[in-house]
């Protein structure tokens, strides 16, 4: 006895066949309201003793260089489609849950790949074939199950096997790759990689140098057959994105207990995480160097991480930028509620849905925010990060967005914070600073004025100086730092908005304490 709205059904054995072959021939709901597991489905045990089959897919994979409308809690159940039988009255349905792809991984002959030199290690949810030694691999398997927890509590349930096994890949760690060759465990030929690649419920690397960076790479590429085991690769999120939280989940921190470690978390520091280089790999690609007339720093617009020239990645900073933004929108207080959807998304069309969503204001602010954020990007304990306000600074004396004068009050212990003032370019502009404030407060608080105390610097400019930079509406130019201090005559570079802020790293801006007073008029420089 089934209860569907309310209403007792019986089900007999002949409809629980019928149910079973509809749901193998043409599947179950994505949330978009189509039927079917996708036609480039492997057929599966059940399907095989009826008269037709569901034909076996077109392998498709990704490669790494290097190295859901609706969020589901870790409780839900994946989503289910109604099946309705003609002979069973409107008001009634069968409920039945969608299942991921069937497993389409060979069969190990263990004997010859024993012969060839190389382990096997082994876990619930990964089997690891290898040439290099077991102690530098005994951990990983171990390491993916703790991934596979975190993913299903962050990212959702995956969809169960219609055969009831627990999900589970094999990779292959490979240090000399013709041992993997002779064995026949390589992939296609049409399949060529680097550094990693997955293909189905199977990855490949290549061994890494530092230990860090071969248990991130083996994440990575866990990551992404976790999230295309269920609909396959065909039908995929944005490479951003796809890259991005492979990216994410795969930067970690080891603990002693292999069960407790820590995914999507941001690096304290480079010491333990030799071999990821993503945060000096974003920096590396601006100029950093202070500027008093405003020279561009030629930061990566978002705009250009968000549509990338290829289908694939071809450089280190393009991973290194999807990581950075998906890390963003992860942890910004502002942003997180906006894109929480995107978290149970594994299509196309589940992702466009939830990024329909976020509203078009938060996009033009993030516009902004992103040179911002990548600007103050350091290794860091995250909880004392502070990130750029999208909400501008209110002005005390108002005379309009964009007529002078506008005076504020900056907070010292903000990140970077909009003026709200849109300067045309050649714009002539005179900006004063007063205050008094403390920064990096400790047992003996250091005070500062706007232009700074020399005891320290921080990117090249004085500890607590006062500094400018100015992003065009679209993101697309951004300056460098410009020093301000206490008065700064100036001549706008370019189209853009006006931010400022005090000079410090951004995981030390809570121990500052005070405010500054900013009066903006126009002027000759």
């Amino acid at each position: 006895m089934v209860a569907t709205d309310g209403v007792a059904i019986c089900r007999s054995t002949a409809i629980r066949s019928c149910v079973l072959l509809l749901a193998v021939l043409n599947g179950c709901g994505d949330g978009a309201g189509r039927l079917g597991i996708s036609a480039d489905q492997k057929s599966t045990d059940a399907a095989e003793s009826q008269s037709e089959q569901v034909k076996n897919p077109v392998p498709v994979a990704t490669s790494s260089l290097s190295s859901a409308n609706e969020h589901r809690s870790e409780d839900s159940e994946p989503p289910v489609a109604q099946i309705v039988d003609q002979n069973t009255p409107v008001a009634t349905s069968i409920s039945l849950p969608r299942f991921r792809l069937p497993d389409d991984r060979p069969s190990l002959d263990r004997n010859e790949l024993l012969a060839e030199g190389l382990r096997i290690v082994e876990s619930e949810h990964l089997i690891l074939v290898t040439d290099l030694p077991l102690e530098s691999v005994v951990e990983l398997p171990q390491l993916a199950d703790a991934l596979f927890a975190t993913l299903e509590r962050r990212l959702g349930k995956l969809a169960p096997d219609i055969a009831g096994t627990t999900f589970q890949v094999t990779g292959f760690l490979m240090d000399a790759r013709d041992r993997f060759e002779r064995a026949g465990v390589l992939p296609p030929e049409q399949y060529p990689f680097q550094h990693g690649r997955h293909l189905g419920y199977r990855f490949w690397m290549s061994n890494q140098t530092a230990d860090y960076y071969r248990r991130h790479l083996l994440l990575h590429e866990f990551v992404h057959c976790f999230l295309m085991c269920e609909y396959g690769m065909p039908d995929i999120p944005p490479l951003w994105y796809t890259e991005g939280i492979a990216e994410y989940f795969a930067t970690h921190r080891l603990h002693a207990d292999i069960a407790k470690s820590e995914f999507g978390i941001l690096p304290s520091s480079v010491e333990g995480f030799e071999g990821w280089h993503r945060i000096a790999e974003i920096r590396r690609h601006f100029n950093q160097e202070p500027s008093v007339t405003g020279e561009l720093a030629d930061i990566v617009p978002l705009q250009t991480v968000l549509h990338p020239p290829d289908a694939t990645f071809q450089d280190d900073s393009q991973y290194a930028d999807a990581w950075a933004l998906v890390w963003l929108i992860n942890h910004h207080p502002e942003l997180q509620p906006d894109f929480a959807a995107v978290a149970a998304c594994r299509t196309e069309r589940q992702f466009d849905d939830a990024i329909a969503d976020v509203p078009e204001a938060v996009w033009k602010q993030l516009n902004q925010v992103w040179p911002l954020y990548l600007d103050g990007l350091h290794e860091a304990d995250v909880a004392d990060v502070q990130f750029p306000a999208l909400t501008p600074l209110k002005p005390q004396e108002s005379n309009g967005d964009n007529r002078l004068p506008s005076e504020f009050v900056l907070d010292v212990d903000h990140q970077w914070a909009s003026t709200g003032l849109s300067l045309i370019k050649g714009q002539q502009i005179v900006i004063e600073c007063k205050g008094r404030y403390v920064v990096e407060a400790t047992t003996k608080p250091w005070f500062s004025e706007p232009d700074g105390i020399t005891i320290d610097y921080v990117d090249g400019r004085p500890l607590g100086e006062v500094i400018g930079i100015i992003i065009s509406a679209d993101g697309t130019q951004t300056t460098r730092r410009i020093p301000i201090g206490s008065e700064k005559k100036m001549q706008s570079p370019i189209d853009g908005i006006l931010w400022l802020q005090v000079n410090d790293r951004w995981s030390q801006r809570k121990k500052n304490h005070g405010t500054v007073t900013v009066r903006i008029s126009a002027g000759n420089p």
